[in-house]
């Protein structure tokens, strides 16, 4: 049996692009727990393993994107409470 989209770029393809109110979900989770957390920062060193980490990552979209959680990661990666939701980053 055909699908209605054989023979089409994508088709039949996952998609890793979160919708805009997932994303916007996520950003509202992980920024409460920021603020309760003291707006505490990981330090300068750490930062770079985390944006080293994320540059080598596939889920990685239009360089400053992951495309699992829609976070902006340089932000992301340097707030201590943010987690790599494919565990990558030290705790």
């Amino acid at each position: 049996m055909k699908k209605n989209c054989e023979g089409l770029p994508g088709c039949g393809k996952k998609k890793d692009k979160l919708s805009l109110l997932k994303r916007a979900q996520n950003f509202i989770a992980t920024s409460t727990k920021h603020v309760a957390n003291g707006l505490k920062n990981v330090n300068d060193t750490d930062y770079m393993i985390r944006i080293r980490t994320c540059n080598t990552c596939d889920k990685l979209a239009g360089g400053n994107t992951c495309s699992l959680c829609g976070c902006y990661i340089p932000t992301k990666a340097r707030w201590e409470v943010s987690d790599c939701p494919l565990n990558k980053w030290k705790k």
